[in-house]
């Protein structure tokens, strides 16, 4: 029986990513109106960036960042219970 080699997800990624700490702040809408996050990148690229937060991230969700522009919410990972969520974010404009 032969085994099958499980796919290295680093080779998914189609761009550099750059391990880079730069206070951002988000900026969402909401029913209630604008709102603002504060987090910190924790990687950029080209195409996007991962940032943390304690601010309450969806996937789908459009997200201003002043310094990188337009993104839309790829992924949010949660770290527990108090702790600040992480997300990954790809320019859209």
């Amino acid at each position: 029986m032969a085994e099958t080699k499980k796919p290295d997800v680093s080779d998914l990624r189609k761009e550099e990513r750059f391990p880079e700490r730069i206070p951002v702040a988000l900026h969402v809408e909401t029913k209630e109106g604008k709102v603002e996050h504060s987090g910190t990148t924790i990687d950029i690229s080209i195409f996007g960036l991962q940032v943390e937060t304690t601010g309450n991230l969806v996937p789908g969700q459009l997200v201003s960042v002043p310094q990188f522009g337009d993104c839309r919410v790829v992924w949010v990972r949660t770290l527990g219970p108090g702790k600040p969520c992480q997300a990954g974010l790809k320019v859209v404009k």
